[in-house]
């Protein structure tokens, strides 16, 4: 990590949590089959060196294609691909020293374990003076054989069976099922969201005046929210911000608003653990009580509650209109407004385009141009009349005071004044005289803008709202407005556009690099099992188990009651290169038995057989290293959930279905083989044995 420059965080934490159960599963392959030939009498130390070559190119493409699983997601980008980058960088790091201690630290210890004769005959010592612990371990012992060496391999090997003499039906009803389940993501029962929103223990409220507001009104209208919050027994505390705005739901950026008609409230609640042991409110809840309070207050432009989470993306809701005339994209605005107030579970509308104060604005005309007089001689004639013109500097205790001649202060306050002005301008003769300014100049009242926005060049203007994702779905309502945009306002705007930004374009990146890493990925795993395997086909045996795992990771979701988030798709890339690790072995086993002679059916039964052992504990301890994650109440570690959801559910529902299903689409793989090269049993044997000839010099015979 020091090397990488990763640091010790939740994320890396989690990524070691990730690949210390990976790793445990290979050490299992290989200590599994190094006892397994220690069982059938076999000298450790040969059993060491023959278990651990036979399953050293398993082990090692297993690893590779882990690492090349997590590389991409070194392609996603935006914030949520900044967040995740360290997971990645140490995973590879471990399974990269990993394979050094799996291959050759691990046979090394192996190769001290006592041998069947010794064991025996240490069991026969004990059992002369057994206490009633060894009695008792002894039983326990033999009971755990009777399941993992006869129960559970005939149950198991009965059911393959069936199923390898059913196969098309077996794997018919598996692709139904797993259509079945994507139509449970599909239809809406397993809900799909960037960012799980989680309990906060900070919220801000942000009150907007009208432009002009003196900053005590605006510490008016604060004091009545911070009043009514300070009531609310889950706060503990209330800092107010005058004339001033902190963005601290940014990009990271910190920045800051201050103008007199801005404040802001920071407010801190008591933890989220403690407010769920005393049964309180949650920040949800509370966000809701004090919008329906500040929505009564008058006088106000806007109020805008968000819970500080830590959450990335921005607003649920922000969607640039921009164009050519700027008269069509606040038309724009209003109509996006008033479509997203329509929507249920839509919230604090607001745009950026701001109401400036009052001005007064002049346009020089055409006939001014004989008395010499210009735009720049206008506005500043009426610069000097309203603000002043210096006329001398005094020095008074060390400091420069400006005397400035300027109209009286009660003519500053009425416009007929300006109307009324007479402008100055000279005769060729040197000689000067006075223009009234209104047959000069068209004076007109409006309101000035706070600030220009722009995007492409073009005059811009955001409308940004938040949704109650228990509720609605922005992605949802995104979509609506889209459809809404293309189908009615854009015909009666042409040369408008619209860009969804904040947590949609967060989302478009994110999901960008997804589509780049997961196409790598399998393409990375694909590479590598064709090396091990020497054909181009096979391994889309062993990868059939990705789609399944991706079932079941939907499947996890919707009974724990998560929804989908981006880490869950990131586990989604994760999880195909661990899903391959049983599967590769299985298939290896079953290609070494065709290479001892063994008719098709029975290898491929025989090997399973042999793998279901390692399978299961394989499967058992990496379930047993994430599942804690899943019922994980801390706080700070919520949003990891979905991503253990995904790769727990996701190797349970895999490892049920390789035992069953890889079995039988390698059946079906060698059915078609037997169709391409003729019934023959020798020759149809003969191109198996070549196609699955290892890579093993010393196996090469």
């Amino acid at each position: 990590m020091w090397l990488l420059g990763a640091t010790i965080n939740l994320l890396t934490m989690f990524g070691l949590i990730i690949v210390l159960v990976i790793i445990v599963d290979d050490a299992i392959v290989i200590g599994e089959n190094i006892f397994r030939h220690v069982e059938e009498g076999m000298h450790p130390v040969k059993a060491a060196v023959i278990g651990a070559e036979e399953v050293m190119w398993p082990v090692t493409v297993a690893i590779a294609t882990t690492i090349a699983a997590f590389a991409p997601l070194f392609f996603i980008k935006g914030q949520i691909g900044d967040f995740t980058r360290q997971l990645p960088l140490v995973v590879i790091a471990a399974l990269t020293v990993s394979l050094i201690e799996a291959l050759v630290i691990l046979p090394a210890h192996l190769a001290n374990i006592p041998s069947k004769e010794k064991q025996e005959e240490r069991n026969r010592k004990k059992s002369k003076n057994a206490g009633l612990f060894f009695i008792a371990f002894h039983s326990f012992q033999k009971t755990q054989n009777y399941f993992m060496k006869q129960l559970f391999p005939g149950i198991y090997e009965t059911f393959l069976r069936f199923c390898l003499k059913w196969r098309y039906v077996t794997v018919s009803f598996s692709i139904a099922t797993l259509v079945i389940i994507w139509g449970f993501f599909e239809g809406g029962l397993v809900a799909r969201v960037f960012v799980q929103e989680m309990d906060s223990e900070t919220l801000s409220c942000s009150l907007e005046m009208p432009v002009g507001t003196t900053s005590i009104n605006t510490k008016n209208r604060l004091t009545a929210i911070n009043d009514f919050v300070l009531k609310t027994p889950e706060v503990t505390n209330v800092q107010m911000v005058i004339s001033r705005q902190i963005d601290i739901n940014g990009d990271g950026t910190f920045g800051s608003n201050d103008q007199s008609h801005l404040g802001q409230l920071i407010i801190e609640l008591k933890p989220a653990d403690e407010r769920e042991l005393n049964n309180g409110r949650s920040s949800f809840e509370l966000l809701r009580i004090f919008r329906e309070f500040s929505n009564n207050i008058p006088g106000i432009n806007s109020v805008q509650w968000t819970a500080v989470n830590g959450a990335m993306g921005g607003r649920d809701v922000e969607i640039k209109v921009s164009g050519k005339r700027y008269e069509d994209i606040i038309a724009i605005s209003n109509e996006l407004k008033k479509e997203l107030n329509g929507y249920e579970g839509v919230f604090d509308i607001d745009d950026n385009n701001d109401i400036g104060k009052r001005e007064l604005q002049l346009k020089l005309l055409e006939s001014a141009r004989a008395t010499g007089i210009t735009v720049a001689k206008l506005g500043r004639e009426v610069r000097w009349a309203m603000y002043g013109r210096e006329a001398r500097r005094l020095t008074r205790n060390r400091e420069d005071v400006k005397i400035m001649v300027r109209y009286p202060e009660e003519f500053r306050k009425n416009i007929y004044n300006v109307e009324s002005m007479w402008i100055p301008s000279d005769k060729p003769n040197g000689q000067r005289y006075w223009i009234p300014l209104k047959e000069i100049a068209t004076l007109s009242e409006t309101n000035s803008f706070t600030t220009i926005h722009r995007s492409q060049l073009e005059r811009s203007i955001s409308v940004m709202a938040d949704v109650d994702e228990t509720v609605a779905s922005s992605y949802d309502i995104l979509e609506k407005i889209r459809i809404a945009f293309d189908e009615n306002i854009k015909k009666k705007y042409p040369g408008a556009s619209i860009e969804f930004l904040g947590s949609a374009e967060e989302q478009a990146k994110a999901f960008g690099g997804l589509k780049i890493a997961f196409p790598v990925a399998i393409l990375i795993v694909y590479m590598l099992l064709a090396g091990l395997f020497r054909s181009y086909t096979q391994p889309l045996v062993v990868m059939s188990a990705i789609p399944f795992g991706m079932q079941g990771a939907i499947i996890g979701h919707w009974l724990t009651d998560n929804p989908m988030t981006i880490l869950s798709w990131i586990g989604m890339v994760a999880l195909t290169g661990i899903l391959v690790n049983d599967s590769l072995v299985l298939v290896d086993f079953i290609n070494t038995k065709i290479r001892e002679g063994l008719d098709y059916f029975e290898a491929t039964v025989q090997g399973a057989k042999l793998r279901l052992r390692a399978i299961l504990l394989t499967t058992i301890t990496t379930v047993a290293g994430l599942t804690p994650m899943m019922f994980e109440t801390s706080f700070q570690a919520k949003f990891l959930i979905p991503m253990a959801v995904t790769l727990t559910f996701g190797l349970v529902f895999a490892t049920a279905l390789t035992l069953i299903i890889v079995p039988a689409i390698n059946m079906i793989y060698y059915d078609i083989l037997a169709a391409i090269y003729g019934k023959d049993k020798n020759i149809f044997q003969e191109e198996i044995v070549d196609i699955v000839k290892p890579l093993a010099s010393n196996e090469l015979t």
